[in-house]
């Protein structure tokens, strides 16, 4: 079993990395953006992506914790 979980927490933290590469980049974009398209745009998209960052670093947290309790 503990073979299982290293390699699914191996998989796990490639997508992870992505993530809170990717995440800062768009809502940077986004916030430069936000302007020209004030009232046509949903407004809960500045809060989504934030809500996805607070995500992807409590998985990254997770997954620490989870290697850590692997070894």
């Amino acid at each position: 079993m503990p073979k299982v979980n290293a390699q699914f927490l191996h998989d796990l933290a490639g997508p992870l990395a992505v993530l809170s590469l990717c995440l800062p980049e768009l809502k940077k974009e986004w916030q430069h953006c936000q302007s020209e398209v004030q009232g046509r745009a949903d407004p809960r998209i500045s809060e989504l992506l934030q809500l996805c960052m607070d995500a992807t670093e409590e998985a990254k947290h997770l997954l620490k914790q989870q290697r850590t309790s692997l070894k």
